[in-house]
């Protein structure tokens, strides 16, 4: 086999390898945190004074797992309140897996029902506000 073969055949390898990269870069499935990320993030400066000021509470939101439910108990400081907002279950792997629900009243400190998702591993995310003032708190869960 001459040289000109060799480079004929060292050509089509490489044309196969890029078509079959190309083939594979059309299949694979890009899934973003939040659709509208650019938005979310001009508006971060809230999650950090959220932050902040769940930090300064005696506890944060406490999302626990007993048998086939999810229950959503508050700090003792908002029994009672009007404290409203929402809870993010978001499934780093699967974007059909996330979840939202609303934070209702918070009546005696009684926790919170919230469905149960698919079993997988969470970050919950809840934002509220109570009197116009932001909290914010992240929790891992491990969902069975």
């Amino acid at each position: 086999m001459n040289w000109g073969y060799k480079l004929m055949f060292g050509f089509l390898a490489f044309a196969a390898m890029m078509i079959t990269l190309v083939v594979k870069s059309f299949q694979t499935d890009f899934e973003l945190v939040e659709k509208e990320y650019y938005k979310s993030e001009l508006a971060y400066q809230d999650v950090i004074d959220g932050k902040k000021n769940a930090a300064a509470l005696s506890s944060l939101p406490l999302i626990s797992q007993r048998n086939d439910s999810l229950f959503l108990q508050m700090p003792w400081e908002f029994q009672n309140s009007s404290a409203s907002g929402t809870v993010w279950l978001y499934c780093s792997y699967a974007a059909v897996n996330d979840k939202k629900y609303q934070i209702h009243k918070v009546v005696e400190g009684k926790p919170q029902f919230l469905q149960k998702p698919a079993a997988g591993n969470y970050t919950a995310k809840v934002v509220w506000n109570n009197d116009s003032i932001p909290f914010y708190a992240e929790q891992e869960l491990s969902i069975h």
